[in-house]
């Protein structure tokens, strides 16, 4: 019997360690263009070559130009969870010095930028605005595909919503994403468009573009919530009696949002 038992544990060790070697394998991967992934024990990244130095489980070293690399997946920062749980928790002051290490440690390599997203944040926070957007642009210049969501590019706009000077090329940014953008993006544009133009006084340009939203964008429900709630807003500032239909259309289609639980007439 307790042979039996040793043996049950015996196992058991062997089956743990056979998935933590596992999650060690695939927690460095790197997703190529043609469709092929290496499993990797390192990556790490050569500036001067814009390549990567990937090397593999039979300790063999290969050289991968960042012109053929989709994404990649890298073993997470030891500090990352905490920098996110003090940015999220407002200590913005504490989190910047482990969060600019981070981005210096994994240039290239994802956490890079997760790091960036976080910084940005933590500098909002400190209402130190331009730095926020600085360190936004430097992520959508180091950006994989994949890495830059319709939320983190509605956080810089507004960003730069807060800079009087960069209102300019914002709004071009803005027109840029609406011609050319996903159509979650496109419909996130127009969005802030219509908040820029209300920020301006051009009240009926900004309704113009929530009513867009509203209308025609009804399969993206990220932001159509949103939507509807200004548009009833604006719509009520110039006394038109639309507004009682989109704030009847907001609560019938999402009854549990934020935007239908606001304190609307």
């Amino acid at each position: 019997m307790k042979t039996m038992q040793r043996w049950v544990v015996a196992m058991g060790m062997i089956g743990w360690t056979l998935a933590g070697v596992s999650a060690a394998m695939a927690a460095n991967v790197m997703y190529l263009k043609n469709g092929s992934t290496i499993q990797a024990k390192s990556i790490q990244w050569r500036e001067g070559a814009q390549e990567y130095r990937v090397e593999d489980f039979k300790n063999t070293v290969m050289p991968i130009p960042l012109a053929q690399v989709q994404r990649l997946d890298v073993d997470k920062p030891a500090d990352f969870d905490r920098a996110k749980g003090m940015v999220d928790g407002g200590q913005a002051e504490a989190a910047v010095p482990i969060l600019e290490k981070m981005v210096d440690e994994y240039r290239m390599r994802l956490w890079d930028n997760r790091a960036r997203e976080l910084l940005g944040k933590a500098y909002f926070q400190k209402r130190d605005y331009k730095k926020a957007g600085t360190i936004l642009e430097d992520l959508f210049k180091n950006a994989l595909p994949g890495q830059i969501t319709p939320e983190l590019r509605r956080f810089y706009w507004e960003t730069l919503m807060l800079i009087p000077e960069r209102q300019s090329s914002l709004k071009k940014d803005i027109e840029a994403t609406i011609t050319s953008g996903s159509r979650d993006l496109a419909a996130s544009a127009i969005l802030m468009r219509a908040e820029l133009y209300r920020n301006q006084g051009q009240k009926e340009d900004a309704l113009v573009d929530y009513l867009k939203v509203a209308v025609l964008f009804e399969d993206v429900p990220a932001i159509h919530p949103e939507a509807l709630y200004k548009a009833a807003e604006v719509l009520d500032e110039m006394r038109d009696p639309r507004a009682a239909e989109m704030r009847k259309k907001l609560k019938a289609q999402y009854p549990g949002s934020s935007w239908a639980k606001k304190d609307v007439k």
